[in-house]
């Protein structure tokens, strides 16, 4: 499932580190028959990175909407470059 979610992710969001954790949910899917706590650290690396994404993606959005808040995208301003 986390595979899909990093794909998703990679496709609609420009997400650079769901590809890693594309890589670590398509190492634990292809693992899952010969190493089980090998695939199971790999899903959980992959669980990991779609979360540091997920957070690293509100606190850029909070930065974007903190700033159209106090103007700094007005095109009212006095300099003229």
């Amino acid at each position: 499932m986390w595979t899909i979610v990093n794909g998703a992710s990679i496709l609609f969001c420009a997400n650079v580190l769901g590809i890693v954790g594309l890589v670590f949910g398509i190492l634990g899917i292809t693992r899952a028959s010969t190493d089980v706590s090998a695939a199971r650290r790999n899903v959980r690396l992959s669980w990991i990175f779609f979360l540091i994404t997920v957070v690293l993606a509100i606190i850029g959005l909070i930065i974007f909407f903190s700033a159209v808040a106090s103007g700094a995208f007005d095109s009212s301003s006095t300099d003229n470059f």
